[in-house]
């Protein structure tokens, strides 16, 4: 006897949500859905692609997809997880192709896991289901270019889901998606939920030490954040102090940014999960070696430990001679107790920013990063990094000071106090009655 999907083991009994119950019963043909991290829409809108495989259509091959930006978060987010909740009944023998990944039922349905990143090979393919996920990433034009022919010859039906992102290259579109659908026009519904409805209130409280207020509101209270021009909006009078001063009984933590001219480093001590910023290094026609020895010079008989941080291209990047900055400095014995950390791979420019913010001030209102008043240069930075108008392309301040101090000053903060905004800690939260 063939088993339903609810006996699947992966079907675990969701926990009752107004909003998601009436997201589980809409049949309308198009849907936003706007909601918080892990809070429950991914998980949703898989199950009720998934109960739409054995259904009889008139026609013998029904067509479903769900799409991310990308072939490569389709194979690690998606895939899976999806095809954990098939029943393996429903699955012949070679109905699984790993390569393209798609399942073809015993019912003659077929569903495709596909990334959008390559849009052609959805093109020409009537659909009668599209999952479109991770909306606010999903380039500019895809709905109406791909996805709408997909569906028109069989009146196709289509979500769009995602958090509601400042940053996503499809922000734009589907925000005015989730708008129209707010008001019924176009036959778009739309639904909306944040992430503290579901998940525990410790959950939150960890999401609200660890982000700014503003990334905190959008990811997981799933609000519409305008974009500001400052790149470290949190950053404000609060975090410069008079009384941020060297201590020798303390170990220095060092930011690195290895442009030549200037030679940008900030130093630090981190006392009890607090970054206090007391000095900083910025040295014209510089190299490593050379701002080594300005740190020994001004620093001598300093014992209590040192720790560098740089970015990854400093594994490779020589500033001087034939030997990377990286075994420079963790070559260089003048240092003694001395830890060097370089990343093999850097974080995105947006999680670095987040860190940043987030030290300056978290969602809880708390203060975590202080800066000398002496220290000119970084505060110059962090009041003059800014975006292009109207976008999320940082300006370009080749030919200039601006921008290195920050940098080192960001990959410091990242290590210490990370925030990863597309791979959040909080855990998944089954959240709604079926």
């Amino acid at each position: 006897m063939m088993k339903s999907a609810s006996e699947n083991y992966y079907w675990k009994k969701l926990r009752y949500h107004p909003v998601q119950s009436a997201l589980w019963n809409y049949t309308g043909r198009f849907a936003s859905i706007v909601a918080g991290r892990r809070s429950g829409k991914t998980e949703i809108c898989r199950r009720k692609l998934v109960l739409q495989l054995p259904i009889i259509k008139p026609w013998p091959n029904p067509i479903y997809y769900y799409i991310l930006p990308t072939y490569n978060q389709a194979k690690k987010a998606a895939w899976y997880p999806i095809l954990d909740l098939i029943p393996k009944e429903w699955i012949p023998r070679g109905g699984i192709n790993r390569t393209e990944l798609s399942v073809t039922t015993v019912f003659g349905s077929k569903l495709y896991i596909s990334g959008a990143d390559k849009p052609e090979r959805m093109e020409g393919t009537p659909c009668d289901f599209a999952m479109v996920d991770e909306s606010s990433d999903q380039r500019p034009g895809l709905y109406q270019r791909t996805i709408i022919p997909m569906l028109a010859e069989r009146s196709g039906k289509c979500y769009r889901l995602g958090v509601p992102k400042r940053y996503g290259i499809g922000r734009l579109e589907f925000r005015d998606f989730f708008n129209r659908g707010t008001s019924g026009i176009d036959g778009i519904s739309s639904f909306w939920w944040k992430s503290s409805d579901i998940l525990p209130k410790e959950e939150i409280d960890i999401a609200r030490y660890q982000m700014d207020e503003q990334d905190f509101l959008e990811q997981f209270e799933a609000q519409w954040q305008d974009i500001g021009s400052s790149v470290y909006y949190s950053f404000t009078p609060q975090n410069i102090r008079d009384d941020v001063y060297y201590d020798p009984s303390r170990e220095i933590v060092v930011g690195c940014d290895f442009n030549v001219d200037p030679m940008c480093w900030t130093l630090s001590h981190w006392i009890d999960g607090k970054l206090y910023t007391f000095d900083e290094v910025f040295l014209r026609d510089a190299n490593t070696p050379k701002t080594l020895d300005y740190l020994i010079g001004k620093y001598h008989g300093h014992i209590a430990g040192w720790r560098f941080f740089g970015d990854a291209t400093s594994k490779s990047r020589k500033t001087s001679s034939s030997t990377s900055d990286y075994l420079i400095i963790k070559n260089d014995m003048r240092f003694g107790s001395k830890k060097v950390y370089f990343p093999h791979r850097n974080p995105s420019p947006r999680d670095r920013y987040a860190s940043v913010n987030a030290g300056f001030k978290n969602a809880k209102g708390d203060i975590r990063s202080f800066i000398s008043i002496n220290c000119k240069h970084l505060i110059n930075d962090l009041n003059s990094v800014s975006y292009q108008e109207g976008t999320t392309e940082v300006e370009n301040y080749r030919g200039t000071d601006i921008g290195h101090t920050s940098d080192g000053f960001g990959y410091k903060v990242f290590a210490l106090m990370p925030v990863r905004l597309e791979t959040m800690i909080a855990p998944q939260i089954w959240s709604t009655a079926g």
